[in-house]
């Protein structure tokens, strides 16, 4: 019984040892509500001001007008806060400064592409008020518009410069 025990209890440390390596962080983009659940009709929690840095608890929601929301905590509870206001900046990326890697500033919300043309598929939309991690590398398309090549929500794509602006 002691082995089982002592089995099931290092099985749950390695658990939460694994969880606690997919800690992520919701970036905010704008002063935004957090809500009691993942619509405007949850129980405003309170503001959330620009520049937050909040926890990503890895879940998310989409509500009815298509709206993606992120489970976070607020306060010291679990609360929801909106893409349009927010992103998520996985742990890989959040313990460096943008002095140690290229980033793309995101002034309207774009898609990131599988290939640096509006024929790639979408993979992702990186939100107005987002800085992405980006690789350095830059393509032209055959309308003249620069590519380029950034990390956004988990995926490695390409984002156009028609709405973005590249620093370092």
């Amino acid at each position: 019984m002691k082995k089982a025990a002592i089995a099931v209890f290092a099985l749950l440390l390695a658990l939460s040892l694994c969880i606690g390596a997919l800690a992520s962080t919701v970036v905010v983009t704008g002063d935004a509500n957090a809500r009691s659940n993942p619509s405007l009709n949850g129980y405003k929690l309170g503001v959330v001001t620009q520049g937050s840095w909040l926890t990503y608890r890895n879940v998310y929601s989409v509500d009815d007008r298509g709206v993606m929301w992120y489970g976070i905590t607020f306060d010291g509870e679990d609360a929801w806060i909106s893409s349009r206001y927010s992103y998520v900046l996985y742990d890989d990326e959040e313990d460096e400064t943008y002095d140690d890697y290229p980033v793309v500033f995101v002034h309207r919300d774009s898609h990131v592409r599988d290939y640096p043309s509006l024929d790639g598929e979408s993979l992702t939309v990186a939100r107005a008020g987002a800085v992405l991690r980006a690789d350095g590398e830059s393509r032209w398309d055959s309308r003249g518009v620069e590519w380029y090549y950034v990390c956004c929500n988990g995926y490695w794509g390409w984002i156009s410069s028609r709405y973005t602006s590249a620093a370092g």
